[in-house]
């Protein structure tokens, strides 16, 4: 794996290579975990309430809010580590892949199998609109990565079976890494 600093996404030819080496296998349990009953259970955004002279939050959503990254958890064994030796991680940012989106954000239509019904289709419209949205998560967690850990070496994008990217970073920075923008798990 070739990891470099200069892009946040790679181009679309290299983005198929490393995807026609995941298995369907990867699919599959992406698209149950989205599918589950508790990937649905949290909805919608805060609530407003006006007052004359004042707007209040009811209440606010705290953390992830698409269905993966609510699931997804880091393991407290790397937000621990204090050597600096680098390690590779798989940042898990909060968007659904491309396989398991199943149309939760405001004008974007479903691209999951198990709700459009047809085979995933990289190329349509819709799923082009949604990695185009991915991008823009990833380009703002990877701005973010740079200003906050320097050393950090972002890797390859993930957006069509995970939802996140791969990282190499120094093992002390772990924990910084995982409270940066749109960070859900590391």
């Amino acid at each position: 794996m070739e990891w470099h600093r200069s892009s946040a996404v790679p181009t679309r030819a290299s983005r198929w290579r490393r995807r026609a080496l995941v298995t369907t296998a990867v699919v599959s349990l992406l698209a149950l975990s989205a599918s589950s009953p508790q990937a649905g259970a949290q909805a919608g955004g805060p609530d407003l309430t006006a007052s004359p002279g004042a707007v209040t939050l009811d209440s606010v959503q705290d953390g992830a809010r698409s269905a993966s990254g609510r699931a997804a958890k880091t393991d407290e064994d790397l937000l621990n580590l204090t050597s600096a030796d680098p390690v590779s991680v798989v940042v898990k940012l909060d968007y659904d892949s491309l396989a398991a989106y199943t149309g939760d954000v405001e004008g974007l239509a479903a691209t999951s199998p198990t709700v459009t019904g047809r085979p995933l289709d990289p190329d349509s419209a819709a799923s082009q609109a949604y990695l185009d949205y991915a991008g823009g998560v990833e380009s703002t967690f990877v701005d973010a990565l740079d200003s906050a850990i320097p050393a950090a070496q972002v890797g390859d994008s993930l957006q069509v079976l995970y939802g996140g990217v791969a990282v190499r970073v120094p093992g002390n920075k772990v924990a910084d890494l995982a409270k940066l923008p749109g960070v859900a798990a590391v």
